[in-house]
């Protein structure tokens, strides 16, 4: 049976012609069922999509609904029986994403791919728990110096092999669809960041585990798009304020304290190493700044 490609856009006009081309490229046209969720775009994200796309089901919304529930129509709107879903700022770089979804096919838990920056280079797409032992532990003590066995706790995304993760990057995201509309798979009460860590926490609590599997598959992921349109310091003030309402909505106000504490500690020293050594801090500033920033609802 086809898996779903369940794809959220956003003003992604210029992201669209790489992926859909990597689509077509990587995967056999019976492999996969494509989906577009557009979020009420001002560009011309659905007609492209349609264009590139004529075997997709292109889905233009009247508003911005957010990512969230961009992703949960997608997932109710796809017929195979495992969902993927997939960022509109990523490609294909072989054809190991259907892969992926036999992995999510075979076992009743959510896989995440390796994702590749555009050099190759490995990105962060694979996390601790919140509020958890795990990130204290990094906060004060740098992944790559960390004995193997702590760092495959703390850091699993530096790892070729299949590892379980707190929760894991929505960028590439898979499992069975079943699955995922139990789950939701997204609050939507969150309307942009903070919906993969929501969705890893609320699977934890649930007995669902988020596994990060680099052997199966990579995609190239380019960071920051919608964040860049949006938002003057690239989303990190609505990153923390996420973090926070996750945590403090499933963990309580114990959890978020402990939480809050152990993400100054990480960002204020990496912003402080960062200026001793004449490197660009200007994101790790943010993040500390967002900090000490009142808080905005989720939505």
């Amino acid at each position: 049976m086809p898996f779903s490609i369940a794809i959220v856009t956003w003003n992604s006009e210029r992201d669209l012609p790489r992926l859909i081309d990597s689509i077509h490229e990587q995967l056999q046209a019976d492999e996969y069922e494509l989906i577009f969720v557009d979020s009420a775009s001002s560009d011309s994200s659905p007609s492209l999509a349609r264009e590139l796309a004529p075997e997709a089901k292109v889905l233009a919304l009247e508003e911005n609904v957010g990512f969230g529930i961009g992703c949960n129509i997608g997932t109710r709107e796809a017929t195979g029986d495992v969902v993927v879903l997939l960022n509109p700022d990523t490609a294909l770089v072989d054809g190991s994403l259907a892969g992926l979804a036999q992995l999510a096919r075979e076992e009743r838990a959510l896989f995440g791919a390796r994702l590749l920056n555009e050099d190759g280079s490995w990105q962060i797409s694979a996390f601790p728990r919140v509020a958890s032992w795990e990130g204290a532990l990094l906060a004060v003590w740098p992944g790559a110096l960390m004995p193997r066995r702590l760092r495959r706790r703390c850091e699993p995304w530096r790892f070729d092999e299949r590892l379980p993760a707190g929760w894991i990057s929505a960028a590439c995201l898979a499992g069975r669809r079943d699955l995922l509309l139990e789950l939701g798979p997204f609050d939507e009460r969150l309307h942009l960041y903070g919906e993969d860590t929501d969705l890893g926490v609320r699977a934890w609590l649930a007995g669902v585990p988020s596994v990060f599997a680099p052997d199966a598959a990579r995609v190239i992921h380019i960071t920051g798009r919608s964040g860049q349109q949006r938002f003057s310091d690239v989303g990190v003030r609505r990153k923390v304020e996420g973090r926070r309402w996750v945590v403090r909505e499933h963990l309580g106000r114990g959890a978020l304290a402990l939480d809050n504490v152990v993400e100054f500690i990480r960002h204020g020293s990496r912003w402080l190493l960062k200026k001793l050594m004449r490197r660009d801090a200007a994101e790790d500033g943010a993040w500390v700044k967002a900090m000490f920033t009142r808080g905005e609802p989720p939505g």
